[in-house]
């Protein structure tokens, strides 16, 4: 398995701290004395601190061998005393030893196994002994032992070398060799970046492990630290990896590992762990790039070609300048939609990504941060806008089409060919772009009949809140933007009209019997109401003319709806009554998931938002 590895080690932070720390014990159990019903349960004498002074010194004074150290450890079960932990840092940060405990990252002892040849229930923790506690000391251990690892270039050379292509093959042990290379770059990210650049292969090498957990956080750990990405907040940049990473075309393989991942259905855990990193990494360094500033070159720069390599380099990582790379994720998620990832896993993967990448730089340009903003002013996301134009039939067709056979259980009814994950993530895509696309996307969705698939969508899944909520938002928009030709298709070739009333009043005879029929609708059908009479009531030439095509029969009926009805209901709830703001709704922010922590647990923990803006409610309350 990859992806999810070395999952059965979750207690193993708790072990060890700053070199030693106090380890569950065999059965899986904390060996710490327990304080319950007032009984105390003291450590094996044979895994105490008493007995591991006599360990390390007598592997100080070569009587006891390293192995025998790394076992002793292992299964400490109390705190050091300061004196033998010194000893023990001391010895450790031997050439030599450290040297060894580098090697042992990767050991992976045989099986323990019973007379029937049956590996022992703590077998698979008792092999990866040595890689663990090597690791934990490397990591998470005393920084004395982690600045004897930088400061000696033969050590970190040592270290970048133990990832091959594909080996080592054990997740587990790959997954310990990742945390320590975070923290040494962490710790020392010049020297570690210079080692990694003495290996020509290293970023392919890397690569090759790119499922398993850890290894997405060290490629973005090459390039910069992140403070809180969502707000494009990084340490400061390595500009050496920006020249590694375009000559190694990082993105490219990235992508080609995913498509590949893809087109291998039905996806297993290692293809979905490879989807996610590669889209994880894509983004992550496409949004360090926004952010890093380029040379400005004058002629008789001694650097010039330098800066132009640099400049060069930089671009092939920002997505907005080649978008090549993100829409091949697009491609490869509808490929796979179509042949067979029913669950549209990697599409809804894509579009995340997409949709994410567009809000965090769109925000970007209203960042607390001077240096951002000025940063982010000059991004031009017409090359990035067009690309996703050009796949908003496809994304349409899907969107039309839910899937098949697929039925969803409520109390109240049975619910055939429910909408699902990844069209609430094209609804997600085609708000964003809405707010912010030219009109040339905007003419895209209506060539796409984009309109006339939301509305039928919007009466046929009575019971999708969130998806009435992204219509809703989608024709509020609409009729308070810029674009005429939108408007006109929800008008004139939707009927947005009829669909209101008709929708209207089979939401107020459901009313009567809200348990047995219930009808989510009415409130965002009262905000798109509200959004078409504030249009009508501009009494500009464009509503002026709409009013003529569509009929004064049809119009005379939505008005004394909106003054009859619709106020009544809004003068029903109380802060919808006045003319004030609307108060946010749920939805009006939307987070992205699946980039946290790391793109806080796998993008930055706070994950960036789009704010709808609310709309007067006009003047249709009545009084």
């Amino acid at each position: 398995m990859s992806g999810a590895l070395g999952e059965g080690d979750s207690d193993s932070v708790k072990r060890l701290n700053r070199a030693i720390r106090v380890r569950p014990g065999l059965d899986g159990s904390m060996n710490l004395p327990s304080f319950a019903s007032g009984i105390t349960v003291s450590p094996s004498p044979l895994h105490s601190a008493v007995a591991f002074r006599t360990v390390v010194e007598g592997a100080v004074a070569g009587r006891l061998s390293f192995s025998n150290l790394l076992d002793a450890m292992f299964r400490l079960e109390e705190k050091l005393q300061p004196d033998v932990k010194e000893m023990l840092i001391k010895f450790l940060s031997k050439q030599e030893n450290m040297e060894d405990l580098i090697d042992r990252l990767t050991v992976v002892v045989p099986a323990t196994t019973d007379e029937e040849g049956i590996e022992t229930p703590n077998g698979e923790r008792e092999r990866h002994r040595y890689s663990y506690v090597a690791c934990m000391l490397l990591s998470n251990g005393p920084i004395q032992l982690r600045r004897s690892l930088f400061l000696n270039p033969k050590h970190l050379d040592r270290l970048v070398r133990v990832l091959g292509h594909g080996k080592p093959s054990d997740p587990v042990v790959v997954r310990y060799v990742c945390r320590v290379l975070h923290s040494v770059l962490r710790d020392s990210p010049e020297d570690t970046v210079r080692a990694m650049g003495r290996r020509n292969d290293f970023i392919d090498a890397l690569l090759s492990h790119i499922a398993v957990t850890g290894c997405p956080e060290v490629c973005l750990a090459m390039l910069s630290t992140v403070r809180c990405q969502a707000e494009l907040k990084f340490g400061p940049s390595n500009k050496p990896v920006v020249g590694m990473m375009a000559d190694s075309k990082l993105v490219d393989t990235l992508c080609d590992k995913l498509s590949s991942a893809a087109e291998n259905g039905p996806l297993d855990g290692t293809a979905s762990s490879t989807i996610e990193n590669c889209s994880r990494v894509i983004v992550g360094i496409a949004l360090r790039a926004l952010v890093i500033p380029r040379y400005e070159i004058n002629e008789d720069d001694t650097h010039a070609n330098y800066m132009l390599k640099f400049n060069r380099d930089l671009s092939s990582l920002d997505v907005f300048t080649e978008p090549a790379p993100i829409l091949r994720l697009l491609d490869s998620g509808l490929v796979a939609l179509a042949a067979h990832d029913t669950r549209g896993y990697v599409l809804s993967t894509a579009l995340t990504a997409v949709r994410y990448l567009l809000v965090t730089a769109l925000n970007g340009q209203d960042s607390s941060l001077s240096t951002i903003r000025m940063q982010l002013m000059s991004v031009n996301t017409c090359a990035y806008e067009a690309g996703i134009r050009a796949r908003i039939p496809k994304l349409a067709v899907v969107l039309e089409h839910a899937r098949k056979g697929a039925v969803a259980e409520t109390m109240w009814e049975r619910v055939e060919n429910p909408l699902g994950v990844v069209r609430l993530r094209i609804l997600e895509l085609l708000t964003v772009l809405l707010q912010h696309c030219s009109e040339a996307t905007a003419m895209a969705m209506i060539e796409a009949e984009v309109p006339r698939i939301l509305m039928e969508l919007f009466g046929r899944l009575r019971l999708n809140s969130l998806l009435q909520h992204f219509v809703s938002s989608i024709v509020e928009q609409a009729f308070i933007g810029r674009f005429a030709c939108l408007r006109r298709s929800l008008l004139i070739d939707v009927r947005l009209l009829d669909n209101v009333m008709e929708l209207w009043e089979v939401s107020m005879m459901n009313r009567q019997d809200p348990v047995g029929n219930p009808m989510n609708y009415t409130g965002e059908l009262l905000r798109i109401a509200c959004g078409v009479h504030d249009f009508f009531k501009q009494d500009s030439e464009e509503a002026r003319e709409m009013r003529n095509e569509i009929g004064e029969e049809t119009y005379a009926r939505f008005i004394d709806l909106c003054n009859g009805p619709v106020a009544e209901t809004l003068n029903e709830n109380g802060p919808l009554c006045s003319a004030a703001e609307l108060p946010p709704r749920p939805g009006d922010t939307f987070g992205f998931e699946g980039y946290s922590g790391s793109l806080g647990g796998s993008l930055g923990g706070s994950h960036g938002s789009l704010f709808l803006k609310s709309r007067p409610t006009g003047g249709i309350v009545k009084s």
